[in-house]
């Protein structure tokens, strides 16, 4: 990150810290009133839901916009990309927004700078089965003499489990591997004492086998040679946007034999193979301090060194309001040069996938994500242009095959709030 976009996270940040100490002031004044009262002012109450979501958006922002240039700088630095005008403006932009508080739509908006930027989701669902000419609805629209300006492109939640877990691409139909079980036995002895033999660790192999995800949108080719703009470029940016949604959710929710295995579709349990261990949060899907740090210190030590969390970002304004017993809140917006926003000194990360907070719902997870998850990719997204067999159609038949499980049950904990 150069020295101006370093200046422009630091203001970011300066700005954020000062919403915050705002929000936990308002906060206190809300928690004195039920205290006291019993009861608060709803326009408080209503004051402070606003703030809260204006600052978890802003976080959310904030973590992405700079995990995204890190990413960049980090290929710049290898030679593997160059940036283009585009993204240079679109940088530019992004430095008025965040130093001196642009917030139009069409310069430094942080909608403007994500879709030019940062296009992470470009995506909609392919809801119709072809695409004319003589229908607006199905694309006729586009082929209009005066249509200007870009496409909208709809932003979709969803959880960024390739950024965290471990990726390996094969060349075969599955990746096989061994799971360590336990560990070497010793024993103690004297100079001279017999030394009877040890048990050696257990071990059993497991197997990650890649599944196939599909699409065939259908075009016609007057479309594809009158429209102004390139629609094949663009259903392929559906597809590929909704594929990545898609296995994002199987890594997370996953259970069936024809998706990937996700580490919410193991059963409750030990870190036995087979079981992901759980942390009870108590009653009313309240979180409490206690509890947070019960699910934090169930991991063991080696993994606690990178462990982060995942959570669904409203399940994020629930740690927000938690405090400590020395009445400090535990939320860190991300300040000082930090890269995400954190809880208890560990990052956050928004697997917008998991569950929303509810009676009885497994919301969070805390996991060295490396050790705990491994996606398998066999090959990148194929594409099949078919143009014979359904005329005046297209076909554009799009695949992609991948697969993902929990290979270290050791590394990753579960959160439940409680029924």
């Amino acid at each position: 990150m150069s020295e101006v976009e370093m200046k422009a996270f630091t203001d970011a940040v300066e700005k954020l810290g000062r919403n915050f100490e705002e929000f936990k002031h308002e906060n206190d004044v809300r928690l004195k009133d039920i205290e006291k009262k019993g009861k608060t002012d709803p326009l408080l109450t209503e004051k402070l839901e606003k703030m809260d979501k204006a600052i978890g958006e802003f976080a959310s922002e904030k973590d992405k916009l700079v995990l995204k240039m890190k990413q960049l700088a980090a290929a710049r630095s290898t030679g593997d990309i160059e940036e283009t005008e585009e993204q240079i403006e679109a940088k530019s932009l992004f430095r008025e927004f965040l130093v001196e508080g642009k917030h139009t739509k069409s310069v430094g908006s942080p909608e403007f700078f994500v879709n030019k930027f940062i296009p992470e989701s470009k995506g909609g669902k392919l809801e119709r089965k072809s695409m004319s000419v003589m229908s607006d609805p199905d694309g006729g629209f586009m082929v209009t003499n005066d249509m200007n300006g870009r496409m909208i492109k709809k932003l979709h939640e969803t959880s960024d489990m390739r950024r965290v877990a471990s990726v390996q691409t094969i060349s075969g139909a599955a990746l096989e591997g061994i799971r360590d079980l336990d560990q070497a036995d010793y024993g103690w002895v004297g100079e001279k004492s017999d030394r009877p033999e040890t048990s050696t660790p257990a071990l059993k192999a497991y197997l990650i086998p890649v599944h196939e995800m599909y699409a065939m949108p259908m075009v016609t080719q007057t479309l594809l040679d009158d429209a102004n703009f390139n629609p094949e470029q663009w259903l392929a940016d559906k597809v590929a946007d909704r594929f990545s949604r898609a296995e994002n959710d199987a890594f997370v929710n996953g259970t069936t034999n024809v998706k990937p295995r996700g580490f919410l579709g193991y059963p409750v349990g030990t870190t036995n193979p087979g079981q992901v261990e759980e942390i009870a949060s108590g009653t009313n899907a309240v979180i409490t301090p206690d509890t947070m740090f019960d699910l934090v210190t169930a991991l063991k030590s080696p993994y606690r060194a990178n462990a982060q969390f995942g959570m669904h970002r409203l399940t994020t304004a629930l740690l927000r309001k938690i405090k400590d017993g020395e009445d400090r809140y535990l939320w860190d917006p991300g300040l000082n040069g930090k890269m995400q926003q954190q809880f208890l000194g560990y990052a956050i990360n928004e697997f917008n996938d998991m569950p929303v907070p509810a009676n009885g719902s497994r919301s969070i997870a805390f996991a060295d994500w490396k050790e705990f998850y491994l996606i398998v990719d066999r090959v990148g997204i194929r594409t099949l242009r078919d143009p014979y067999t359904s005329k005046p159609y297209i076909k554009i038949y799009v695949t992609k095959r991948t697969g993902g499980d929990v290979t270290n049950f050791e590394a990753g904990k579960t959160y439940r709030l409680g029924a």
